[in-house]
């Protein structure tokens, strides 16, 4: 299959046998089927040394059926020629196909050519080839032989990695490739979360120490419940030394026969079922070692005496294998020096947007935890009532209930004539750009015309074209707007009804079409069967009651929060209020708002 366009000029289209050329010879890599390609987008620019490039960007046309072409200008600045091959338009592709440049009139330029092939995803490439140069001639051809992008032949998922050009990684979360292809956690760490490996759930451990699950990072030269490696523990009293076990008492500090206590400096004890004396009692194997030579406790699961006499676990964490550790199974930790044990588990205060100075003291949305302090920019914390917009230290506290730069929500800007305020009721407040002079914020392709509401103006026959002043700009009788001009056109049949104005032979409430049983009120579209604010009829406010089947509703265990949305049993109806929001909630007889 031959396609033909003029280089440079890129006006004369013809097929002369003799006139120089450049044939581009695709060919596709041999582990792509032709019908996995979706597009193939070829860019041609002047080569290298030459100073001439296109004369002028030209918009997109069409050669034939899925293949077009444009001349525009690259990132770069140097316009490029941009020939695409699309299966969407209707272009089908083979392993080899082919694509011929006419030669430009005068002396022809050196060609620079790439080209790259696109799958279901227009961003993700799945083959290419970079770099080929041309010249014209009567025989001037331009191999473009691709080159397989995927993975071993497969196309990796949004988010992860190709790894040794065989295998799609998710990095974020794979310990054997955290990071980066090949960056496998090891000893510092047993899983992985966004692209940083964790021990149980925390920080990865620092140097001479190992990440034992269960038991957070340890350092297995000295400690008893793991001495040596992970797991491998020492016989009660026993005492670990440069990785290995042993017994004070006895002759070059040997380890106990397998089971058997130590007692210490009286050394083991004489079998696996004889204890050690502590004061007036003799310890036993479920309880071994004698803490203040008074009372036998087991050091591997004693909050108070947690792998050592008096080594006490803080608040929130509990003893497991003779170590104080936060949360509890597979996700157990030995918090860091600097870490603090919260409820999620252990957590930095200093940075910790949720925990930021304390557990359980978050941040607001925008804010950043920085030194234990939550801040909005370089400033404070924001007040109630205030949301933290902006990003870095030009980040700023605004009241989205009435700052027109972030109205309801951070970067929502208000346009001409609209100011921000409430769209909604004193109950149920909904923040929005309000059109001057009116309640109402305007929905999509409809302009505020202050005073009398929101229209499109391109259809509006009250205000077509422009907001009328006075009836300036309102169609005459028998009139329609379209486009924004008043026109004769077809009248509505049945006639419109209170509030709609006839478009075309359309019906339209402030220039758009409602759906069937809507009313026209205050130039927007109402189900008055539901519209606490037009119930039953445009205008009639129920509010703070609900509008069920166009009758005022009080909020009840049988219509809470909505109509028909009852409260199970054990719960009751409550009006919850916020800083910002106040609604009904189904709560239980034990329970608070949530």
């Amino acid at each position: 299959m031959k396609r033909i366009v003029t280089v440079l000029a890129l006006a004369l289209m013809a097929a002369c046998s003799k006139s120089p050329r450049v044939v581009l010879d695709y060919t596709l890599p041999d582990t792509l089927a032709p019908a996995d390609v979706v597009m193939v987008k070829t860019i041609v620019v002047v080569g290298s040394g030459d100073t001439r490039m296109f004369t002028a960007d030209q918009p997109s046309r069409s050669v034939e059926q899925g293949v077009l072409y444009e001349v525009t200008t690259g990132a770069s600045g140097v316009r490029q020629l941009v020939i695409t091959h699309d299966a969407t338009l209707g272009y089908k592709f083979s392993k080899k196909f082919s694509f011929t440049l006419l030669a430009p009139v005068g002396t022809s330029p050196p060609l620079a050519i790439s080209a790259a092939a696109y799958g279901q995803s227009a961003t993700m490439t799945v083959a290419h080839v970079d770099g080929v140069d041309a010249r014209f001639s009567s025989s001037g051809k331009a191999q473009l032989v691709l080159l397989d992008d995927r993975c071993g032949g497969i196309t990796c998922g949004v988010g992860a990695v190709c790894c040794g050009n065989a295998t799609c990684v998710d990095i974020t979360s794979d310990g054997a490739n955290c990071g980066s292809c090949g960056a496998e956690c090891g000893t510092t760490g047993n899983s992985c979360a966004d692209s940083k490996c964790l021990c149980n759930g925390a920080s990865a451990c620092g140097a001479g120490t190992m990440c034992c699950a269960g038991a957070g990072c340890i350092d297995t030269t000295n400690d008893a419940f793991n001495c040596g490696g992970c797991g491998v523990a020492c016989n009660a009293g026993e005492t670990c030394t440069a990785g290995k076990c042993g017994c004070g008492g006895n002759t070059g500090g040997a380890a106990c026969t397998a089971g058997v206590t130590c007692c210490g400096t009286a050394g083991c004890a004489a079998n696996a079922q004889t204890g050690c004396l502590c004061g007036a009692a003799t310890c036993m194997v479920s309880t071994p070692l004698c803490c203040g030579n008074a009372d036998c406790t087991d050091t591997s699961a004693d909050s108070a005496n947690c792998g050592g006499c008096g080594v006490a676990c803080a608040a929130k964490e509990s003893c497991a294998g003779g170590h104080c550790l936060c949360g509890s199974g597979a996700n157990a930790a030995d918090c860091t020096s600097a870490e603090t044990c919260c409820d999620e588990g252990c957590r930095t205060l200093t940075d910790d947007k949720a925990n930021c100075g304390s557990c359980g003291h978050a941040c607001g949305d925008g804010e950043v935890c920085d030194g234990g302090a939550c801040k909005c920019g370089s400033g404070p914390a924001c007040t109630s009532g205030q949301t933290c917009c902006g990003a870095g230290s030009t980040a700023t506290c605004v009241d989205p209930s009435k700052d027109n730069n972030n109205c309801g929500a951070c970067g929502t800007v208000c346009g001409q004539d609209t100011t921000c305020g409430n769209a909604g009721t004193t109950d149920a407040p909904q923040y929005a750009c309000v059109c001057a002079g009116t309640t109402s914020a305007c929905q999509s392709g409809q302009t505020c015309c202050p005073g009398s509401g929101c229209f499109d103006l391109a259809n509006s026959a009250t205000n077509c074209g422009l907001c009328s002043t006075n009836g300036n700009h309102a169609c005459s009788s028998g009139q329609n707007c379209v486009m924004g001009s008043c026109m004769q056109g077809a009248t509505c049949t049945p006639a419109c009804g209170t509030g709609f104005t006839c478009s075309g032979g359309q019906c339209l409430c402030g220039g758009v079409a409602c759906g069937a049983g809507q009313a026209c009120c205050g130039n927007k579209c109402s189900d008055t069967t539901s519209d606490p604010n037009n119930c039953g009829s445009c205008g009639k406010i129920v509010a703070p009651n609900l509008c069920c089947g166009s009758k005022s509703t009080a909020h009840a265990n049988s219509n809470c929060a909505a109509c028909g949305a009852a409260c199970p049993a054990l719960s009751g109806c409550t009006h919850c209020t916020t800083s910002t929001t106040a609604e009904y909630q189904c709560v239980f007889a034990i329970g608070a708002c949530q």
